[in-house]
């Protein structure tokens, strides 16, 4: 049976025709790729979703708010902060 464990050593045992075995490498290193990113993409997705609503609520707090700079400079410092603590947490850890 195949998992997203399975190796390319061990299809080859299998006896698995060779294209079935390279497709199904490249399924698995997919799903690896999508497991190592995740973290990634959800740091810094989440910073910047947080970035943007505290700079509206900040905004909100004006005469003339302007959501879109708000939401835009929000975003961006949030990547930012959110980059900068990802950058920190692999510099610990290596």
């Amino acid at each position: 049976m195949l998992s997203r464990y399975t190796t390319l050593g061990s299809l080859v045992a299998m006896d698995v025709p060779s294209h079935l075995a390279a497709a199904a490498a490249g399924v698995i290193a997919g799903a690896s790729l999508s497991e190592a990113t995740e973290p990634l993409v959800r740091t810094i997705g989440g910073w910047a979703s947080f970035g943007g609503a505290a700079m509206c609520a900040w905004e909100a707090t004006r005469d003339e708010p302007r959501w879109d700079r708000a939401a835009g400079l929000g975003a961006a410092v949030g990547t930012v902060i959110g980059s900068l603590v990802l950058l920190h947490d692999i510099v610990t850890t290596w």
